[in-house]
């Protein structure tokens, strides 16, 4: 049995996606109030998060109405180095019942990383379940679940 969630939630009539990204030169808290205040301005942003501690900015937008390339402008616009900023990106986390050993679950890994899109796909055996990043213009999560279904046939 699979069972999908995506960490893309329906807004009142559109989706939001998540970037998660690194940002350099994040030194104290006014940084963080900067990023998050000027960004959380920017139409098609939802929420900002940042962490100075960590680096590490997360953000929610809408796709219909702003992509990852004009946030990262946004960001450096501001004066704050992007280290890391991936593409559109959909996480899908995928429960998986049946999976009797790490051969199985190597097996499916193995099966999703080789489907057209997919950047990573962890498995694990004792939480029955995949966590797959993947693009959603090359792929989409019944492709996932025939890939999976295909290691049992």
């Amino acid at each position: 049995m699979i069972s999908k969630h995506f960490s893309s939630s329906p807004n009142k009539t559109m989706k939001t996606r998540t970037a998660m990204f690194r940002v350099g030169n994040v030194k104290c808290s006014s940084c963080v109030t900067s990023i998050e205040s000027a960004l959380g301005k920017v139409t098609g942003i939802e929420s900002v998060t940042v962490s100075a501690l960590q680096g590490r900015a997360v953000v929610k937008y809408v796709p219909e109405l702003i992509n990852v390339k004009a946030i990262n402008e946004a960001t450096e616009y501001l004066g704050f180095q992007v280290i890391e900023f991936p593409e559109d990106m959909v996480v899908c986390h995928l429960r998986i019942k049946g999976m009797l050993c790490t051969s199985c679950s190597g097996s499916i890994e193995h099966a999703l990383l080789m489907v057209d899109g997919v950047k990573t796909a962890v498995v694990s055996l004792s939480l029955e379940e995949a966590k797959i990043h993947f693009d959603p213009t090359l792929t989409n999560s019944d492709e996932l679940i025939q890939a999976i279904a295909a290691c049992w046939l």
